[in-house]
């Protein structure tokens, strides 16, 4: 992919997708009760099984949160566009100063994201969206 002309972006994990945490007692507030749809996500989320969010202060980054709120958004993120680096033999990135041109996130808003699917959830919920199908 790297190496195509194929219109690309990527959201790294470290220092952005990972500022898209929530909490168990947030989830609870505007997810759960939010119909099928929010009872599902509330259950993925509190049955996740790598860290017990009943801890306090507990939180979890909801990773793929990040392209959604982009493309829904773009004033959510702020991104940079720069030349794709090349993995060498020894599986480094290497700069590629004439290679195509890729997206990268360099932050990531947390709270407008998280409005926006609460509100966009309790929308649906209320029967105010309506799920556009084929």
């Amino acid at each position: 992919i790297m190496e195509s002309s194929v219109q690309f972006g990527w959201f790294p994990c470290a220092v952005v997708a990972e500022a898209l945490k929530t909490t168990l007692s947030e989830m609870e507030l505007n997810v759960q009760g939010r119909g099928p749809l929010g009872n599902y996500l509330f259950r993925i989320f509190r049955d996740y099984e790598y860290q017990d969010l009943k801890a306090p202060a507990a939180s979890k980054t909801i990773w793929d949160l990040a392209p959604f709120a982009w493309l829904i958004d773009a004033e959510t993120c702020n991104v940079r566009t720069l030349p794709r680096p090349r993995l060498d033999a020894e599986s480094q990135w290497q700069p590629q100063p004439d290679g195509a041109a890729a997206m990268e996130a360099i932050r990531v808003r947390r709270d407008p994201v998280f409005r926006d699917m609460f509100e966009k959830l309790a929308a649906f919920s209320d029967g105010k969206i309506e799920p556009k199908l084929g």
